[in-house]
């Protein structure tokens, strides 16, 4: 078949003015519009069919998400108070992962570990009813820190002053060491951001008093 010539029977069916298109070069036009409806039919049939085997890669962070906007309020005050850089604060979020492989936290007696952390912290998370997530165990602080800032969401532009402090870290727990998240909303609105204590230096960021 000539695909440069077109077919007799086109021809036989048209009228006179159609051929005379078709033979004064129209024929070329037919075929680069052929071509290119083709390109697109192939191009829409290939994406649908290359889309149902592309695989969406999973959220790894979704279990562990926390809107702080979505929080309660606190209660109301109790005898115990945390001061954060020496401002009040109430604790809303605790979070805490065990290091290295095998290793455990009971969510209950996540109140003991946090005595051991900052004296009277346990207390005051009560008081305060904070919610305590357990994640699993991890094998960097770094790494706890970073998906901890990343996956606990303040209701705040990132930047501006907030009344919301994300505090993460390694805090020493007698002679082993936990991994440590807090969200604590304080009574003024500040810079302070994301704060990241030293093992050792949670009594720097954190007092509690009564």
């Amino acid at each position: 078949m000539d695909f440069f010539n077109p077919p007799k029977w086109l021809v036989d069916v048209l009228p006179e003015a159609g051929k005379d298109f078709l033979m004064a070069g129209g024929w070329y036009a037919v075929l680069a519009l052929i071509a290119v409806v083709a390109l697109v039919l192939v191009s829409v049939v290939l994406r649908k069919f290359l889309g149902a085997f592309k695989r969406k890669k999973p959220d790894e962070d979704k279990p562990l998400r926390e809107n702080l906007a979505e929080y309660p309020p606190p209660p109301k005050a109790g005898p115990r108070k945390l001061l954060v850089e020496g401002t009040n604060g109430r604790v809303r979020l605790v979070v805490i992962a065990p290091v290295g492989k095998g290793a455990q936290i009971d969510a209950d007696k996540a109140a003991p570990l946090l005595e051991h952390v900052v004296r009277g912290l346990g207390g005051v998370v009560a008081q305060d009813k904070a919610r305590i997530k357990i994640w699993k165990p991890q094998l960097s602080h770094e790494g706890f820190s970073e998906t901890f800032f990343r996956v606990v969401k303040s209701p705040d532009k990132e930047g501006k002053a907030s009344r919301w402090v994300l505090i993460s870290g390694r805090a020493k727990v007698g002679e082993k060491y936990i991994l440590l998240g807090l969200a604590v909303v304080i009574d003024e609105a500040t810079n302070l951001g994301v704060v990241r204590p030293r093992p050792d230096g949670w009594n720097s960021v954190l007092k509690v008093k009564g």
